[in-house]
Protein backbone atom coordinates (compact mmCIF):
# COMPACT_ATOMS: atom_id res chain seq x y z
CA UNK A 1 0.00 0.00 0.00
CA UNK A 2 1.32 3.43 -0.91
CA UNK A 3 1.20 5.73 2.12
CA UNK A 4 -0.50 9.11 1.69
CA UNK A 5 1.54 12.19 1.19
CA UNK A 6 2.34 14.11 4.32
CA UNK A 7 -0.49 16.46 5.21
CA UNK A 8 -2.79 14.77 2.67
CA UNK A 9 -5.79 12.43 2.90
CA UNK A 10 -6.39 9.25 0.91
CA UNK A 11 -9.44 8.92 -1.34
CA UNK A 12 -10.88 6.30 1.05
CA UNK A 13 -10.61 8.71 3.96
CA UNK A 14 -12.24 11.47 1.93
CA UNK A 15 -15.09 9.10 1.13
CA UNK A 16 -15.50 8.14 4.80
CA UNK A 17 -15.54 11.79 5.82
CA UNK A 18 -18.25 12.46 3.23
CA UNK A 19 -20.31 9.54 4.56
CA UNK A 20 -20.00 10.78 8.15
CA UNK A 21 -21.05 14.27 7.12
CA UNK A 22 -24.07 12.86 5.28
CA UNK A 23 -25.09 10.78 8.31
CA UNK A 24 -24.69 13.79 10.58
CA UNK A 25 -26.95 15.82 8.30
CA UNK A 26 -29.56 13.05 8.26
CA UNK A 27 -29.35 12.71 12.02
CA UNK A 28 -29.99 16.42 12.48
CA UNK A 29 -32.98 16.42 10.12
CA UNK A 30 -34.62 13.23 11.33
CA UNK A 31 -33.54 12.51 14.91
CA UNK A 32 -34.74 16.00 15.85
CA UNK A 33 -38.17 14.76 14.76
CA UNK A 34 -37.97 11.68 16.99
CA UNK A 35 -37.24 9.14 14.25
CA UNK A 36 -35.15 6.00 14.73
CA UNK A 37 -32.00 5.15 12.77
CA UNK A 38 -33.91 2.67 10.60
CA UNK A 39 -36.48 5.35 9.78
CA UNK A 40 -33.69 7.81 8.98
CA UNK A 41 -32.19 5.39 6.47
CA UNK A 42 -35.55 4.42 5.00
CA UNK A 43 -36.61 8.04 4.70
CA UNK A 44 -33.47 8.74 2.69
CA UNK A 45 -34.49 6.25 0.02
CA UNK A 46 -38.29 6.11 0.28
CA UNK A 47 -40.09 9.44 0.19
CA UNK A 48 -43.49 7.71 0.36
CA UNK A 49 -43.21 6.76 4.05
CA UNK A 50 -46.30 8.25 5.78
CA UNK A 51 -45.92 10.79 8.55
CA UNK A 52 -47.59 10.43 11.93
CA UNK A 53 -50.39 12.75 10.88
CA UNK A 54 -51.06 10.54 7.83
CA UNK A 55 -51.57 7.52 10.06
CA UNK A 56 -54.33 9.33 11.90
CA UNK A 57 -55.84 10.97 8.83
CA UNK A 58 -55.29 8.44 6.05
CA UNK A 59 -58.03 6.83 3.98
CA UNK A 60 -56.78 3.58 5.48
CA UNK A 61 -58.63 4.31 8.71
CA UNK A 62 -61.40 6.18 6.93
CA UNK A 63 -61.15 9.49 8.78
CA UNK A 64 -63.59 8.10 11.34
CA UNK A 65 -61.41 7.94 14.44
CA UNK A 66 -61.91 11.54 15.54
CA UNK A 67 -65.67 11.12 15.14
CA UNK A 68 -65.32 8.24 17.62
CA UNK A 69 -63.82 10.65 20.19
CA UNK A 70 -60.24 9.95 19.08
CA UNK A 71 -59.41 7.97 22.22
CA UNK A 72 -56.46 6.16 20.61
CA UNK A 73 -53.74 6.88 18.05
CA UNK A 74 -50.64 5.15 16.68
CA UNK A 75 -47.07 6.26 16.04
CA UNK A 76 -43.84 4.31 15.57
CA UNK A 77 -44.87 1.03 17.26
CA UNK A 78 -46.66 2.82 20.11
CA UNK A 79 -50.38 2.98 20.78
CA UNK A 80 -51.43 6.11 22.68
CA UNK A 81 -54.80 5.81 24.41
CA UNK A 82 -57.06 7.35 27.04
CA UNK A 83 -57.47 4.90 29.91
CA UNK A 84 -61.09 4.71 31.18
CA UNK A 85 -59.90 3.00 34.37
CA UNK A 86 -57.70 5.99 35.25
CA UNK A 87 -59.95 8.97 34.57
CA UNK A 88 -59.05 8.86 30.86
CA UNK A 89 -55.42 9.78 31.45
CA UNK A 90 -53.15 9.20 28.45
CA UNK A 91 -51.06 6.01 28.38
CA UNK A 92 -48.78 4.59 25.73
CA UNK A 93 -48.09 0.91 25.12
CA UNK A 94 -45.52 -0.62 22.78
CA UNK A 95 -47.12 -3.00 20.27
CA UNK A 96 -43.98 -5.18 20.19
CA UNK A 97 -42.71 -5.30 23.78
CA UNK A 98 -45.97 -4.43 25.62
CA UNK A 99 -44.11 -1.80 27.66
CA UNK A 100 -46.65 0.64 29.07
CA UNK A 101 -46.25 4.16 30.50
CA UNK A 102 -48.62 6.76 31.94
CA UNK A 103 -48.06 10.17 30.35
CA UNK A 104 -50.47 12.58 32.10
CA UNK A 105 -52.95 12.79 34.97
CA UNK A 106 -55.95 14.62 33.51
CA UNK A 107 -59.01 13.47 31.52
CA UNK A 108 -58.10 13.47 27.83
CA UNK A 109 -59.73 12.87 24.45
CA UNK A 110 -59.32 13.50 20.70
CA UNK A 111 -55.68 12.42 20.48
CA UNK A 112 -53.71 13.68 17.48
CA UNK A 113 -49.99 12.88 17.10
CA UNK A 114 -47.80 15.15 15.02
CA UNK A 115 -44.01 15.65 14.93
CA UNK A 116 -43.29 14.30 18.40
CA UNK A 117 -46.29 15.92 20.09
CA UNK A 118 -49.63 14.59 21.31
CA UNK A 119 -52.37 17.17 20.83
CA UNK A 120 -55.46 16.51 22.94
CA UNK A 121 -58.46 18.05 24.67
CA UNK A 122 -59.08 18.14 28.42
CA UNK A 123 -61.80 19.74 30.53
CA UNK A 124 -60.17 23.16 30.65
CA UNK A 125 -58.54 23.49 27.25
CA UNK A 126 -56.42 22.11 24.43
CA UNK A 127 -52.93 20.79 25.18
CA UNK A 128 -49.89 19.52 23.37
CA UNK A 129 -47.62 17.07 25.19
CA UNK A 130 -44.29 15.53 24.21
CA UNK A 131 -44.74 11.86 23.30
CA UNK A 132 -42.65 10.86 26.33
CA UNK A 133 -44.83 12.96 28.65
CA UNK A 134 -41.93 15.24 29.63
CA UNK A 135 -43.53 18.50 28.47
CA UNK A 136 -47.21 19.43 28.65
CA UNK A 137 -48.35 22.82 27.32
CA UNK A 138 -51.85 24.30 27.27
CA UNK A 139 -52.25 26.00 23.88
CA UNK A 140 -55.93 27.02 24.13
CA UNK A 141 -57.82 27.90 27.30
CA UNK A 142 -61.56 28.38 27.79
CA UNK A 143 -60.72 31.94 28.77
CA UNK A 144 -59.13 32.45 25.34
CA UNK A 145 -62.58 32.12 23.77
CA UNK A 146 -63.62 35.47 25.26
CA UNK A 147 -62.24 37.07 22.11
CA UNK A 148 -65.23 35.48 20.36
CA UNK A 149 -67.84 36.90 22.77
CA UNK A 150 -69.65 38.62 19.90
CA UNK A 151 -70.10 35.24 18.21
CA UNK A 152 -71.08 33.54 21.47
CA UNK A 153 -73.64 36.25 22.24
CA UNK A 154 -75.04 36.03 18.72
CA UNK A 155 -75.56 32.32 19.32
CA UNK A 156 -77.53 33.03 22.49
CA UNK A 157 -74.78 32.15 24.97
CA UNK A 158 -72.59 34.00 27.43
CA UNK A 159 -69.43 31.87 27.57
CA UNK A 160 -67.53 28.91 26.11
CA UNK A 161 -67.86 25.81 28.29
CA UNK A 162 -65.78 23.21 26.45
CA UNK A 163 -63.91 21.97 23.38
CA UNK A 164 -64.23 18.81 21.28
CA UNK A 165 -63.54 17.28 17.84
CA UNK A 166 -59.89 18.36 17.70
CA UNK A 167 -58.20 17.87 14.31
CA UNK A 168 -54.50 18.61 13.72
CA UNK A 169 -53.01 19.16 10.27
CA UNK A 170 -49.50 20.10 9.18
CA UNK A 171 -49.97 23.79 9.99
CA UNK A 172 -53.24 24.27 11.90
CA UNK A 173 -55.58 22.92 14.54
CA UNK A 174 -59.36 22.83 14.14
CA UNK A 175 -61.89 22.25 16.89
CA UNK A 176 -65.47 22.84 17.99
CA UNK A 177 -66.12 25.20 20.90
CA UNK A 178 -69.33 24.72 22.89
CA UNK A 179 -71.29 27.63 24.34
CA UNK A 180 -73.88 27.56 27.12
CA UNK A 181 -76.63 28.62 24.72
CA UNK A 182 -78.68 25.48 25.47
CA UNK A 183 -78.79 23.51 28.71
CA UNK A 184 -78.95 20.09 27.04
CA UNK A 185 -76.20 20.08 24.40
CA UNK A 186 -75.03 23.65 23.82
CA UNK A 187 -74.30 25.29 20.49
CA UNK A 188 -70.92 24.86 18.81
CA UNK A 189 -68.82 26.92 16.44
CA UNK A 190 -65.69 25.86 14.51
CA UNK A 191 -62.33 27.46 15.28
CA UNK A 192 -59.07 27.33 13.31
CA UNK A 193 -55.74 28.24 14.97
CA UNK A 194 -52.01 27.82 14.50
CA UNK A 195 -50.28 24.75 15.96
CA UNK A 196 -49.35 26.80 19.02
CA UNK A 197 -52.98 27.84 19.53
CA UNK A 198 -52.42 31.42 18.40
CA UNK A 199 -54.15 33.41 15.63
CA UNK A 200 -57.49 31.70 16.31
CA UNK A 201 -60.48 32.61 14.17
CA UNK A 202 -64.08 31.43 13.91
CA UNK A 203 -64.94 29.61 10.68
CA UNK A 204 -68.65 29.01 11.30
CA UNK A 205 -71.27 30.90 13.27
CA UNK A 206 -74.47 28.83 13.53
CA UNK A 207 -76.81 31.82 13.55
CA UNK A 208 -75.23 33.17 10.36
CA UNK A 209 -74.98 29.89 8.44
CA UNK A 210 -78.25 28.39 9.61
CA UNK A 211 -76.43 25.46 11.20
CA UNK A 212 -77.59 24.80 14.75
CA UNK A 213 -74.32 23.16 15.72
CA UNK A 214 -70.94 22.05 14.40
CA UNK A 215 -69.61 18.80 15.83
CA UNK A 216 -67.74 15.63 14.85
CA UNK A 217 -65.34 17.59 12.62
CA UNK A 218 -63.21 15.69 10.10
CA UNK A 219 -60.57 17.37 7.94
CA UNK A 220 -60.12 15.92 4.45
CA UNK A 221 -57.61 17.89 2.36
CA UNK A 222 -59.05 21.43 2.23
CA UNK A 223 -62.56 20.48 3.38
CA UNK A 224 -64.06 20.22 6.87
CA UNK A 225 -66.93 17.73 7.12
CA UNK A 226 -69.18 17.92 10.17
CA UNK A 227 -72.67 17.25 11.48
CA UNK A 228 -75.26 19.50 13.08
CA UNK A 229 -76.96 19.30 16.45
CA UNK A 230 -79.73 17.27 18.00
CA UNK A 231 -82.01 20.24 17.36
CA UNK A 232 -81.30 20.91 13.69
CA UNK A 233 -79.48 17.84 12.36
CA UNK A 234 -77.74 17.87 9.01
CA UNK A 235 -74.43 16.91 7.39
CA UNK A 236 -72.28 19.76 6.11
CA UNK A 237 -68.93 20.74 4.65
CA UNK A 238 -66.96 23.96 4.56
CA UNK A 239 -63.54 24.92 3.22
CA UNK A 240 -60.73 25.10 5.77
CA UNK A 241 -60.58 28.86 5.14
CA UNK A 242 -64.26 29.21 6.12
CA UNK A 243 -65.64 29.57 2.60
CA UNK A 244 -68.02 27.47 0.49
CA UNK A 245 -70.41 26.34 3.23
CA UNK A 246 -72.49 23.48 1.78
CA UNK A 247 -75.39 21.40 3.11
CA UNK A 248 -74.94 17.74 2.13
CA UNK A 249 -77.96 16.24 3.91
CA UNK A 250 -80.76 17.36 6.21
CA UNK A 251 -80.82 13.99 8.00
CA UNK A 252 -80.27 13.94 11.76
CA UNK A 253 -76.76 12.48 11.97
CA UNK A 254 -74.92 11.44 15.13
CA UNK A 255 -71.59 10.25 13.70
CA UNK A 256 -69.59 10.62 10.49
CA UNK A 257 -66.65 9.01 8.65
CA UNK A 258 -64.95 10.10 5.43
CA UNK A 259 -63.66 7.63 2.85
CA UNK A 260 -61.83 8.06 -0.43
CA UNK A 261 -64.86 8.83 -2.60
CA UNK A 262 -67.78 8.90 -0.14
CA UNK A 263 -68.88 10.31 3.19
CA UNK A 264 -70.63 7.94 5.59
CA UNK A 265 -72.86 8.98 8.46
CA UNK A 266 -75.02 7.32 11.11
CA UNK A 267 -78.52 8.71 11.49
CA UNK A 268 -80.37 9.32 14.73
CA UNK A 269 -83.43 7.07 14.48
CA UNK A 270 -85.27 8.48 17.51
CA UNK A 271 -86.30 5.03 18.72
CA UNK A 272 -86.82 3.53 15.26
CA UNK A 273 -83.25 2.35 14.68
CA UNK A 274 -80.13 4.17 13.51
CA UNK A 275 -78.89 3.51 9.98
CA UNK A 276 -75.80 4.26 7.87
CA UNK A 277 -75.99 6.39 4.72
CA UNK A 278 -73.35 7.37 2.17
CA UNK A 279 -72.93 10.52 0.07
CA UNK A 280 -70.74 10.62 -3.02
CA UNK A 281 -68.20 13.45 -2.66
CA UNK A 282 -68.41 14.46 -6.32
CA UNK A 283 -72.02 13.86 -7.33
CA UNK A 284 -73.68 14.40 -3.95
CA UNK A 285 -75.84 11.30 -4.49
CA UNK A 286 -77.10 9.86 -1.19
CA UNK A 287 -77.74 6.16 -0.58
CA UNK A 288 -78.99 4.19 2.40
CA UNK A 289 -76.84 1.16 3.20
CA UNK A 290 -79.33 -1.63 3.82
CA UNK A 291 -77.44 -3.36 6.61
CA UNK A 292 -79.45 -6.22 8.09
CA UNK A 293 -79.84 -4.97 11.65
CA UNK A 294 -82.56 -3.12 13.50
CA UNK A 295 -80.20 -0.61 15.06
CA UNK A 296 -76.57 0.58 14.98
CA UNK A 297 -74.89 2.24 17.95
CA UNK A 298 -71.56 3.29 16.48
CA UNK A 299 -69.46 2.66 13.37
CA UNK A 300 -66.15 3.27 11.62
CA UNK A 301 -64.69 2.38 8.21
CA UNK A 302 -61.49 1.09 6.67
CA UNK A 303 -60.94 0.55 2.96
CA UNK A 304 -63.95 -1.44 1.70
CA UNK A 305 -65.31 -2.49 5.10
CA UNK A 306 -67.60 -0.93 7.70
CA UNK A 307 -67.20 -1.89 11.36
CA UNK A 308 -70.19 -1.40 13.62
CA UNK A 309 -71.66 -2.24 17.01
CA UNK A 310 -75.27 -3.42 16.90
CA UNK A 311 -77.71 -5.47 19.00
CA UNK A 312 -77.35 -9.25 19.05
CA UNK A 313 -79.92 -11.19 17.07
CA UNK A 314 -81.00 -13.14 20.15
CA UNK A 315 -80.94 -10.30 22.68
CA UNK A 316 -81.64 -6.63 22.08
CA UNK A 317 -80.04 -5.85 25.44
CA UNK A 318 -76.64 -7.25 24.37
CA UNK A 319 -74.42 -5.95 21.58
CA UNK A 320 -71.86 -7.42 19.22
CA UNK A 321 -69.11 -6.10 16.96
CA UNK A 322 -69.79 -6.71 13.26
CA UNK A 323 -68.22 -5.93 9.91
CA UNK A 324 -69.78 -5.62 6.47
CA UNK A 325 -68.38 -5.11 2.99
CA UNK A 326 -69.50 -1.84 1.45
CA UNK A 327 -70.56 -3.63 -1.74
CA UNK A 328 -72.58 -6.57 -0.33
CA UNK A 329 -73.47 -5.48 3.26
CA UNK A 330 -73.64 -9.04 4.65
CA UNK A 331 -73.14 -8.91 8.42
CA UNK A 332 -70.17 -10.86 9.80
CA UNK A 333 -69.98 -11.09 13.59
CA UNK A 334 -66.50 -10.43 15.01
CA UNK A 335 -67.17 -10.42 18.76
CA UNK A 336 -70.10 -11.19 21.05
CA UNK A 337 -71.26 -9.05 23.97
CA UNK A 338 -68.89 -6.13 23.45
CA UNK A 339 -70.85 -3.20 24.86
CA UNK A 340 -71.57 0.02 22.98
CA UNK A 341 -68.25 1.88 23.09
CA UNK A 342 -66.65 3.81 20.22
CA UNK A 343 -64.56 2.06 17.54
CA UNK A 344 -61.05 3.13 16.55
CA UNK A 345 -59.28 1.57 13.53
CA UNK A 346 -55.46 1.77 13.65
CA UNK A 347 -53.18 -0.12 11.29
CA UNK A 348 -54.35 -3.77 11.34
CA UNK A 349 -56.39 -3.65 14.55
CA UNK A 350 -59.72 -2.46 15.91
CA UNK A 351 -59.59 -0.82 19.33
CA UNK A 352 -62.69 -0.20 21.41
CA UNK A 353 -63.89 0.41 24.94
CA UNK A 354 -66.64 -1.62 26.52
CA UNK A 355 -68.62 -0.35 29.51
CA UNK A 356 -65.62 1.32 31.15
CA UNK A 357 -63.49 -1.80 30.77
CA UNK A 358 -59.87 -1.62 29.56
CA UNK A 359 -59.06 -1.06 25.92
CA UNK A 360 -59.86 -4.08 23.72
CA UNK A 361 -57.86 -4.97 20.61
CA UNK A 362 -58.89 -7.27 17.76
CA UNK A 363 -56.85 -7.98 14.62
CA UNK A 364 -58.70 -7.16 11.41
Amino acid sequence: MVPPKKGGVTLNKKFLILIYLLMALLSYNFFSKGLSLNEVLLSSFNKEIPTEIDLMRSYENGLGNISNNGFASYSENWIYYCNPLDYYSIYKVNVITNEEYKLNKIPSSYLNIYEGWIYYISDDGIYKMAIDGSTNIKIRDLEDEKIFNDVINLMGGTECIGFHSLNVTSNSIYYSATTNAHVDDGINYIVKADLDGKNAKVLTCPQESGVGNASKLLIDNDWIYFIGSYHTGGVYKIKTDGSNFTTLSSDFAQSIAVGNTKIYYLTEGFGEGNQVYSINKNSGVKNKLNIDTNDIYTFNIKNDEIYLIAPNDDSASMCSLFKVKKDNLNLVKILNNCGTGEIIVLKDFIYFYSSNKPLHKIRL
